[in-house]
């Protein structure tokens, strides 16, 4: 299972708001337990353009290049 997180503009604010809200919402705050979460965890950046009509496009961009502005985040 997966939890995909899309943002549709680069926002280093959003982002780490969205890391804050999620580790206030974890069981405990174990460093152990905390790197094991931060490996499931995936946050994207695309930027829509033309090309992106609908979400089955945004996804198909994400799968076809899973390295597009992938944001690998740290949490602390």
């Amino acid at each position: 299972n997966k939890v995909i997180v899309l943002f549709t503009h680069e926002e280093v604010k959003d982002i780490n708001t969205l890391l804050a809200k999620i580790k206030n919402n974890l069981p405990n705050d174990d460093p152990e337990y905390l790197n094991s979460i931060v490996k499931l965890l995936s946050i994207y950046t695309l930027k829509v353009d033309s090309d992106i009509k609908n979400a089955e496009d945004m996804f198909g961009q994400l799968s076809l290049d899973d390295s597009s502005e992938k944001y690998n985040p740290g949490i602390s």
